[in-house]
């Protein structure tokens, strides 16, 4: 995966400068808007992905439990080049720290064309500092992420 005009495109967008044509993120190349199939709200964007090392970065608005600020994001694509394998796809991991919040979320999983759309499934983990009992720190659940279409 390399760096793109979509990858500047949306860090012009995120930074209100001039408009730039821009393709929607897809499985090939991650960078742009995602946003959670469940409910819509566009809450991933991936800035930048290394083409070398796979580290990627962005920012994540979580659609619930924060006053809807964006948060930094990193984590890490890689692809394997096992020709051997019949399934064959991205596999990606970010994290997030939720500061103010008291808690840090990590993502974990694929990506993929379902239906023909390009979809990111994730499982999450959700660490949190405090808590109304000992044994709900941690949550767990997953998340699915579809590229915002782009204009």
């Amino acid at each position: 995966m390399t760096k793109t005009a979509c990858s500047l495109a949306a860090i012009v967008a995120l930074a209100g400068g001039i408009t730039m044509p821009a393709m929607a993120a897809d499985c090939e190349n991650l960078a742009g808007e995602w946003t959670n199939a469940e409910d819509g709200a566009p809450t991933l964007v991936i800035t930048e992905v290394e083409e070398i090392s796979g580290h990627l970065r962005g920012q994540f608005t979580s659609p619930s439990g924060t006053a809807g600020e964006a948060f930094a994001l990193t984590g890490w694509v890689v692809t394997s080049k096992d020709d051997r394998a019949e399934d064959v796809v991205p596999a990606l991991t970010f994290s997030v720290r939720f500061t103010p919040y008291g808690s840090v979320s990590a993502w974990s999983g694929t990506c993929r064309a379902l239906d023909g759309v390009p979809t990111i499934e994730t499982i999450w983990h959700l660490t949190r500092s405090h808590a109304d009992y000992d044994w709900s720190h941690q949550l767990t659940g997953t998340d699915v992420f579809v590229p915002v279409a782009m204009e």
